[in-house]
């Protein structure tokens, strides 16, 4: 859903919006700092003002969570979960 607002290029209109579930409009209300990249990725633009910037994070919907954290883990040099979490925490924003 929110991949395809990005794709078409506009977010969910009052209506939409209304029936969209708790997630789905705290999406629809970061419409504006959303961006659609390679393969599909969501990605957060936050500004840290002061501190590091403006930066983007990837947003992951809890369906990716799993694949996310074997991939981190196997890059990682195999670290151990703590180290492993700990370093996903860090890079990403996770929704839904």
């Amino acid at each position: 859903m929110v991949r395809q607002w990005l794709a078409d290029g506009r977010p969910p209109d009052k209506l939409a919006v209304k029936g969209l579930s708790r997630v789905g409009r705290v999406y629809a209300g970061m419409y504006g700092n959303l961006s659609l990249k390679e393969q599909g990725v969501i990605r957060l633009s936050l500004d840290w003002t002061g501190l590091t910037g403006k930066h983007s994070v990837p947003c992951l919907l809890h369906s990716e969570w799993d694949e996310a954290i074997r991939v981190a883990h196997i890059q990682g040099g195999h670290m151990g979960r703590d180290v492993t979490l700990s370093r996903l925490v860090a890079r990403f924003s996770s929704h839904a």
